[in-house]
């Protein structure tokens, strides 16, 4: 026990010491108290010298308390005949008193028994902040750990319930999540629990219990998906091995799990919508391939039409020239069915092109209306109200896509059993002179839609059909398509009897006008040079052939050849030129007649099937030549033809 005497008196300091002799005693003047407590920290202070005295020393001991560590036991001696009432020196600050002249062996004793109970207090007040630091730091625990919203806990891997071969998983500690997930409202009510008494059957628990199983083998923490015991539901898991035997014996592990079904879900849209991107390129592709055939077989049946005209065969057999007549007719209808078939998958997988002009809108619809007719046939009667409306400005794949999709989800809002005429899908359009906009609705007597559903139509990923028949993508890329067109969409709809799509749009600005064919002026058939530069030879002779009737043609398989004949001297009155052909392209062709032979690039009449490049693109656009996209109706090639070349003659 150190002991320090803090006494001005060098004989009373002197007795003190002696009496206190068994203790680690030393002596300081009242004025060298900062450096002697300095110097060491004492268990106990002696002092005399009355009450100014002990509430210096008291007062320089709580100075250095806060550094020095546990306050030491200060006693003060006082002398009988000048101190009449102690209580005045405990009231300083001493922790006792004691008189003169002091009995040594009853003083150190006194010290001792106050020392072990200041210890003993000491260490049970921190224990108790210990105790209440550990409790808070517990509870902070407790909440942070509930307040995750994945389920995370402890399990132990405990022998199979009666009966079975698959494992219990036991749990040792869980937060709310998991609590929550097996019907709980408290984790205490989960814990020390098997999980096969709270209803997770056999099959499910055979997954959790392979994952843990995987963690032993590799000694590593494992990362799985898995279908929970909720149908339909899947969850991530991350467990790993906790170090040490448990009481039981047990291996126990840490784990987490977190419900993906979402995700899982929105994962399989964004695959489905990927192989939607992946059809329309693939539509363009198969509509880009069947141009030309289509485009020869279209040559070839006019051509055989006007040789019938002129053949005389009626005269010769009317009943047979009767039956050759309406074959090659329906062939025309087949064939022109076929022709709009691909002209709109044209429209609608050209993904490059955003430029926009005025639509007739009743055009665009009925193009819709053709690829969708198929799905709309066999579910509901379409009757068209098409009232006079303005046109719009928009860009015509983005705009038809658009309807595509509203008339093809009316079509899938039919139950597929019921007689198509029971039900009934209306397209119209009006004028709102009120709002001042293009009013194109989809109207259909479907299922219908709950009314807490319909502020969520226009999300995306979400979808009102079955599995595997939606993608929630369609009328949130519409409602995108719409909005950049400062346009706007509505719906509204009563469960059983039907759904209303509209889009509002505003007319075209004055001055844009829809895209017109103009009629080249009547005048006197003539006889037109004619050069064909195709690298498909079926078409490239078909055309020729239909040509020949009324022009002096010439065909030739590629633009180098052309580009030979004219650096020889030919000239033509019009040059039909395909733009995407090997070796050498329409578009090197041009740029080559910029330098060869200027004259003939105003007669240049381009013939695609689809700019299937960048630079072609950029280049169709760029330049003011007519075009025709196969495939064409050989009218339209004959009427272009005349007014090229009657345009050149006036020249």
């Amino acid at each position: 026990m150190d002991v320090l005497v803090v006494e001005a008196d060098a004989a009373l300091a002197s007795s003190l010491l002696g009496a206190l002799a068994e203790t680690a005693v030393r002596w300081c003047a009242p004025a060298a108290l900062e450096e002697a407590l300095g110097d060491g920290w004492p268990d106990a202070v002696v002092v005399s010298g009355g009450v100014l005295a002990v509430a210096r020393v008291s007062g320089c001991v709580r100075h250095f308390q806060p550094r020095l560590g546990a306050t030491p036991k200060i006693v003060a001696v006082y002398d009988l005949a000048r101190v009449s009432d102690p209580s005045a020196l405990l009231d300083a600050g001493a922790d006792d008193c004691e008189a003169l002249p002091v009995d040594g062996p009853r003083l150190t004793t006194r010290l001792r028994v106050a020392l072990r109970r200041k210890t003993d207090e000491t260490l049970r007040r921190e224990r108790d902040v210990t105790q209440a630091a550990l409790s808070a730091s517990e509870s902070l625990l407790r909440s942070l750990f509930d307040a995750v919203p994945m389920m995370m806990g402890l399990v132990e891997l405990a022998p199979p319930p009666p009966g079975e071969t698959v494992p219990d998983l036991v749990v040792i500690s869980c937060n709310r999540a998991t609590a929550t997930w097996f019907g709980f409202d408290d984790p205490g009510q989960l814990r020390n629990r098997g999980l096969a008494g709270v209803g997770l059957h056999t099959e499910a628990r055979a997954r959790y219990v392979s994952v843990l199983r995987s963690v032993t083998a590799t000694a590593m923490p494992v990362h799985r998906e898995i279908e929970s015991s909720r149908a339909g539901v899947w969850l991530a898991v991350a467990a790993n091995q906790v170090d040490g035997v448990s009481p039981s014996g047990h291996p126990r592990f840490c784990f987490v799990l977190e419900d993906i079904t979402e995700r899982m879900r929105l994962q399989t849209q964004l695959v489905m919508a990927d192989r939607l991107v992946s059809l329309g390129t693939l539509a363009a592709g198969v509509a880009h391939e069947i141009n030309n055939p289509l485009m020869w077989v279209i040559s070839n049946l006019e051509f055989v039409g006007r040789q019938l005209a002129v053949s005389g065969l009626e005269r010769a057999d009317a009943e047979g020239h009767g039956r050759v007549v309406r074959s090659l007719s329906q062939a025309r209808e087949g064939v022109e069915r076929v022709r709009q078939i691909v002209r709109s998958l044209r429209t609608f997988s050209r993904g490059d092109d955003e430029r926009r002009g005025a639509l007739v809108v009743p055009q665009v619809i009925d193009t819709s209306i053709e690829i969708a007719w198929n799905q709309i046939r066999h579910r509901a009667t379409l009757r068209r109200a098409y009232q006079s409306v303005p046109p719009v400005e928009a860009n015509e794949a983005r705009l038809g896509q658009v309807f595509l999709n509203l008339l093809v989800n009316a079509a899938q809002a039919i139950p597929e059993d019921a007689p198509a005429d029971a039900h009934e899908i209306v397209v119209s359009t009006w004028w709102d002179s009120t709002r001042e906009r293009v009013v194109i609705e989809v109207r259909d007597t479907g299922r219908g839609i709950a009314r807490e559903l319909l502020g969520r139509v226009f999300d995306p990923f979400f979808t009102t059909k079955p599995v595997g028949e939606g993608t929630g993508l369609g009328l949130a890329i519409c409602h995108g398509i719409v909005r950049s067109l400062k346009g706007d969409m509505e719906v509204e709809s009563e469960p059983g009897k039907g759904s209303a799509f509209r889009v509002l749009l505003p007319a075209a600005k004055t001055g844009s006008q829809p895209k017109k064919i103009s009629t080249p002026p009547v005048g006197p058939a003539r006889t037109v040079r004619v050069l064909v530069v195709d690298d498909e030879p079926n078409l490239r002779t078909s055309l020729a052939q239909i040509l020949s009737i009324e022009h002096e043609v010439e065909a030739l398989e590629s633009a180098r050849m052309a580009l030979e004949k004219v650096r020889a001297g030919c000239r033509w009155d019009v040059v039909l030129c395909d733009v995407m052909m090997p070796d050498m392209s329409g578009v090197d062709l041009y740029r080559a007649l910029e330098h060869e032979a200027p004259e003939l690039l105003p007669r240049t009449v381009f013939l695609t099937g689809g700019a299937f490049t960048q630079r072609a693109a950029e280049f169709l656009a760029a330049v003011p030549n007519p075009r025709l996209e196969k495939p064409f109706e050989i009218d339209d090639l004959r009427l272009l033809i005349q007014k090229v070349s009657q345009r050149e003659l006036k020249q």
